[in-house]
């Protein structure tokens, strides 16, 4: 069956009141950071982080993709940009220190990229202070769109620029294994959140009060994330109020790839509606991307697919599915 499902039909994305304390932001400039992730590799997600960029571009802005698929590198690849000498890895190990000297132009106008390429075989090692240069270097770009392109699976490195960023996308097929490997890495993304929430809490109550409902509660009692809130309610309203007002506006959005089937363009609405009875965490749903040969056509050609066939069905949805996401941060900006 063929994909007969109009993509501009699906319903608008929910206003998000929550703020995710971005801290890749510089807060004497005004650029946006969204991080793009997936829970497998070959789900398309440099495909999509690219195009958006390209298409952001359209719009007269200015924008910096960053390469942070560390090991695995190949944003320059798909936007037709020429191998640079030193790479993203090489400034947060240490070894490069200014972080504007990565910044390369490409052949799109108001388009440019910090590069992965070259990265070592030890670039995807967690540390810290990775992390740390990373958000200094960014505070200082004057772009309108930071676009990160992250590595897929649940790796601490992966989660943490996952989180930093102001809305996070997560790339999806309709595939069973990338579909578990969506929630798996959304359920790591939303326990590496809470921990973070408990830390930045200094008197350390919220800490205590949660070990104390995993180590009193069955097993059979915590199933999902609901059952912890109702937990931590019992023993102090208040903490759990505060736990989720952090954890409710997750800023996370879900995006299917390369839909071949009309189930698989249904699977979008399904799987929010079960991440909000599992997770009782708001999450959004983009929409879909349908299989287009176009798509391999422009990768082939190292042409970002809305520059190479703008007309193309993939392209359309691509577009779709931005202006969705820049609705929901329009929404997000008047509710704070």
């Amino acid at each position: 069956m063929t994909l007969q499902i109009d993509n501009d039909k699906i319903g608008q994305l929910p206003s998000r009141r929550g703020d995710r304390g971005n801290v890749l932001k510089h807060p004497g400039l005004h650029n946006t950071v969204w991080a793009f992730g997936g829970g497998k590799g070959g789900v398309g997600k440099s495909f999509v982080t690219v195009n958006t960029a390209v298409l952001l571009t359209k719009m007269s802005k200015k924008v910096l993709i960053v390469d942070a698929d560390l090991g695995a590198a190949n944003l320059h690849t798909l936007v037709g940009a020429e191998s640079t000498r030193y790479s993203l890895s090489a400034f947060m190990s240490g070894n490069v220190k200014d972080f504007a000297s990565l910044v390369t132009k490409t052949p799109i106008p108001n388009l440019e990229i910090v590069s992965g390429d070259r990265d070592s075989l030890d670039s995807a090692i967690y540390s810290s202070k990775k992390i740390e240069r990373l958000r200094d270097g960014l505070r200082h770009v004057d772009h309108d769109y930071i676009l990160l392109d992250t590595g897929p699976g649940t790796a601490p490195l992966q989660l943490d620029i996952l989180l930093s960023a102001e809305e996070t996308i997560l790339i999806s097929t309709g595939e069973p294994t990338s579909i578990e490997n969506t929630y798996r890495l959304m359920k790591c993304l939303f326990i590496r959140k809470m921990r973070k929430v408990m830390k930045n809490q200094k008197s350390g109550e919220l800490e205590n009060l949660l070990k104390k409902v995993f180590s009193t509660s069955s097993p059979t009692k915590i199933k999902k994330f609901g059952d912890i809130f109702f937990a931590l309610h019992q023993l102090d309203p208040e903490q759990e109020e505060y736990l989720r007002a952090a954890m409710e506006h997750s800023g996370v959005s879900l995006l299917f790839n390369n839909c071949t089937h009309a189930e698989d363009a249904r699977l979008g609405p399904l799987i929010k509606r079960g991440c909000q009875d599992y997770f009782d965490i708001e999450t959004g749903y983009l929409g879909f991307i349908q299989n287009d040969e176009a798509v391999t056509e422009s990768v082939r050609n190292r042409t970002p697919l809305v520059v190479h066939n703008g007309g193309a069905p993939a392209a359309h949805s691509l577009n779709t599915c931005l202006q969705r996401l820049l609705l929901n941060a329009r929404r997000q900006a008047m509710a704070l």
